[in-house]
């Protein structure tokens, strides 16, 4: 064995010095630098951007409760460094001199909120000032509606049970406030040793505890794994995505874009280094046949080749793993002036798959050209015969094929978006292999119409089919990848922009009553403001399905449970609102006289309901009973009204009903809102700029991260350019000298080898085109839920520049063959 490390080490070094490793050496450094980077960069943003989207809960992860938090939750969180707090909520009536209101009071501890900012100043619906403190024992703060309700003013002192608490500020901005906007009383902040004193949580007290926990993602993971087998039936536990439903499609976009990239990374590293494994092979028929002379055994053969390219395989991945990681570190460290926050350390696990990845592909790939090399003859050698595989070195690919579907699959983290890929990766494979033959045989058809210069380029091209082919599939693979990610990016992109604008509506309205319409539609038109949208609000609770009553412990998720119990706001309406798409049954637009509900298909799945179902609603002390005839996917990641249940007007038109609206304020006209609210008092007004502005500056973020690793993803792709350019390499300078001895032109030459890649680069770009619109189709539709468009501009743009990119690249690459004398260029050989 020893002697046969020597060799190979030996061997190595030499063809380091010649450079006969130069294209395989860098395909698996940029394979695994790409691998890397890519994996660290997601790893540590998506972290840090899932950490930021928790400053609109106020923590990380929330478990919520009917029952008291025990408290060994939170000494078990202090041992794992987790920093914690806790909120208790409920209902209750506040006095201020012979004034009373309904509020929603939070007591809190110290330490809240764990993420975002709580804002409070000294005068109501400003934009607040950020503070680090909690109201003190004895003090309370207040919000902008129930200040003007009571009409207060700062130092003074309102009753809250049994307690006297002075007023010193006012709440502008909370971060977990917005679950429910629409049902939102005005709030009221305290801390919780202010809370025994009050007197108002007694038993039978409809009280809500939360439990708050904010950590770096490692810890916290495993921390909420304990968590979960502590939770009791009165517990849930969420995240952000469970918590705020207009953040969760975009993070989960983002997640799955993250996903894609690093798929598209593996697979273009590992087209690259099978490539440049395969022409390794190739140039080496002639050592192996050399060695067979001199006595080595097959055995040896192949076990000097393995050793080498296993070293090499350790050192480039090793190389590239420090490339990858100082690659990052230039990237984090550019974006982190626009994260304002600090960024997890890096786990150094993430790079383990990246350095695995880089050996297996090159050994597994390398493998069935290694085999052929064993079987090199003498004979081989001296008649110039390249060694042709059998039908038994197939099998050898699968290991390979094996490896790099388990490495798509951990790369995306959705087997159902791997499948979809490696499905579309095979079909377009096939559709590229069967083209190019269709095409050579068809433009053989033609052949004697086209100049010498064609007929020869053709002649190649049909002589060499199975390099033509592999070529065609390198390019159309390389294309098609990047044109995947370029249409997801862009069409990612423009539908966050889209869904939250400049002028999203940052302001609510709730609790309008329906005399009020005229004399508020009025004012607006007054200010020379647009006129804002009324919906209509009726308060109801879901009774029964199918006659079958609707209780809570007929489900087993917490969540669910507490949807069944609670009051929907249903809506009426007779043209389906544009945030909605009906996805099942039929809009009524045309049996708009008969009673009938369109449920949500989210809330529908849960709760057990299916179209036809017939449900019934109490409401004002009657029943209603009506059948489900659609369900719809609601778009909840826009902030304008949306409703769970909508039925058209003659169905609930009877019942007393409020109206809700939004609208968008420009930040200096803030006036408005305190003038509406002294000119209509019991209309509620809602401010939530400050959580469009998080949202959006947390989408802006993910955008910037989305550019960085698609650049990146793009240089790989590069990459399977130059390898598949190179794959053909020394066929081509060969066949070049030849001709050159034959007396062929430079020009001939050029028009050859321009015949060659144009055919080559049209029918590549054609096929990577459609089949990136198609399997982008998919993956937009079934995975990311976006709508999807072809741009037939975009099509034929694709086509005409991976056309123009591969064939100008092909002339480039043997540019200077054609100048030198066929002696120097079969030495290069």
């Amino acid at each position: 064995m020893k002697p046969i490390i020597n060799i190979a080490g030996k061997l190595l070094w030499r063809e380091f010095k010649n450079g006969e490793l130069n294209l395989l050496a860098i395909a698996l450094l940029i394979a695994v630098t790409s691998m890397s980077s890519v994996a660290l960069i997601t790893d540590r943003v998506s972290t840090t951007l899932l950490q930021q989207a928790g400053d609109l809960i106020a923590a990380d992860t929330i478990v919520s409760s009917a029952e008291p938090i025990p408290l060994s939750w939170f000494d078990e969180a202090s041992k794992k460094s987790i920093k914690h707090a806790s909120t208790v909520q409920f209902p209750s009536i506040v006095l201020s001199g012979d004034s009373s209101q309904l509020v929603s009071i939070k007591a809190v501890t110290k330490g809240y909120p764990l993420r975002g900012e709580l804002k409070t100043d000294i005068k109501p619906y400003s934009n607040g000032i950020v503070t680090k403190n909690i109201p003190a024992e004895g003090e309370a703060w207040v919000d902008s509606r129930l200040f003007n309700a009571l009409k207060l003013s700062i130092g003074r002192m309102i009753e809250v049970g049994s307690s006297k608490l002075k007023v010193t500020r006012i709440i502008s901005f909370e971060p977990d406030f917005g679950g429910n906007l629409f049902s939102a009383a005005p709030r009221l902040l305290i801390n919780t040793r202010s809370l025994e004193a009050t007197g108002l949580i007694v038993a039978g007290s409809r009280v809500n505890y939360k439990a708050l926990f904010a950590a770096e993602s490692q810890s916290l993971k495993t921390f909420t794994v304990w968590l979960k087998t502590q939770l009791r039936p009165a517990d849930s536990i969420q995240g952000i995505k469970d918590a705020r439903p207009e953040l969760k499609t975009a993070l989960d976009r983002a997640d799955r874009f993250f996903g894609l990239s690093a798929l598209i990374a593996v697979m273009l590293a590992a087209i690259a280094i099978a490539l440049a494994a395969s022409r390794y092979a190739r140039r080496h028929q002639n050592s192996s046949a050399i060695m067979r002379t001199f006595g080595a055994s097959q055995n040896t053969i192949l076990g000097v080749f393995i050793i080498q390219l296993g070293i090499l395989g350790f050192i480039a991945s090793t190389i590239g793993l420090v490339t990858g990681y100082i690659v990052h570190e230039m990237i984090i460290n550019y974006f982190s002036q626009f994260i304002d926050r600090d960024l997890p350390g890096v786990n150094l696990l993430t790079l383990l798959p990246a350095f695995s990845a880089g050996v297996l592909l090159i050994l597994c790939f390398s493998l069935p050209a290694l085999f052929r090399l064993k079987n090199s003859s003498p004979i081989q050698v001296m008649q110039s015969r390249v060694i042709t595989g059998t039908s038994r070195d197939v099998l050898l690919y699968l290991p390979a094929l094996f490896i790099m579907a388990m490495l798509i699959i951990w790369q995306a983290r959705d087997i159902e978006l791997a499948m979809f890929y490696i499905s579309g990766i095979v079909t377009t494979v096939l559709i590229l292999a069967v083209a190019t033959l269709l095409l050579l045989a068809l433009a053989n058809k033609f052949k004697s119409r086209l100049s010498v210069s064609w007929r020869l380029g053709l002649t190649y091209l049909t002589r060499r089919k199975l390099n033509t082919m592999i070529e065609s599939a390198g390019f159309g693979i390389g294309m098609m990848v990047i044109i995947i990610l370029v249409l997801i990016r862009t069409d990612l992109i423009d539908d966050w922009l889209v869904s939250l604008p400049a002028d999203t509506p940052n302001q609510f309205l709730i609790n309008v009553q329906p005399h009020q319409l005229e004399e508020l539609k009025l004012e607006f038109k007054n200010t020379s403001r647009e006129q804002p949208m009324f919906y209509p609000m009726v308060r109801a609770r879901l009774t029964h399905i199918n006659n079958s009553p609707v209780k809570a412990e007929n489900y087993d998720n917490p969540r669910t449970k507490r949807l069944a119990t609670r009051l929907f706001n249903l809506t009426w309406s007779n043209q389906l609102p544009a945030e909605n798409e009906v996805v099942k049954g039929l809009w009524w637009e045309k049996t708009q006289n008969k009673k009938q509900f369109s449920f949500d298909e989210g809330l529908a799945q849960q709760l057990g309901i299916k179209l036809g179902d017939e449900l019934t609603y109490y409401i004002s002390g009657a029943n209603i009973t009506a059948p489900v005839t659609s369900l719809r996917k609601i778009n909840w990641d826009s902030f304008k009204p949306n409703f769970f249940v909508i039925s058209p007007d003659k169905t609930l038109q009877d019942f007393p009903a409020t109206y809700i609206s939004s609208f968008y304020l420009d930040k200096n006209n803030k006036d408005f809102l305190t003038k509406l609210v002294r000119q209509f008092p019991n209309i509620t007004v809602i401010d939530v700029q400050s959580m469009i502005s998080q949202v959006r500056n947390i989408m802006d973020k993910v955008i910037l991260v989305i550019e960085a690793v698609f650049m990146f993803t793009l240089v790989a792709g590069v990459l399977v350019m130059i390898a598949t350019m190179q794959s053909t390499h020394d066929e081509r300078i060969r066949d070049n000298a030849i001709m050159k001895t034959l007396g062929a032109s430079k020009k001939q030459l050029r028009k050859i080898l321009f015949t060659e890649f144009f055919l080559i680069g049209a029918i590549s770009s054609l096929i990577a085109t459609l089949a990136a619109n198609l399997i982008s189709y998919v993956i937009a539709t079934n995975l990311m839920n976006m709508q999807y468009q072809v741009h037939l501009n975009s099509v034929t743009t694709s086509i005409v520049i991976g056309t123009t990119l591969i064939t100008l690249t092909g002339l480039m690459a043997f540019w200077r063959y054609h100048k030198m004398t066929p002696m120097w260029t079969l030495r290069q050989l």
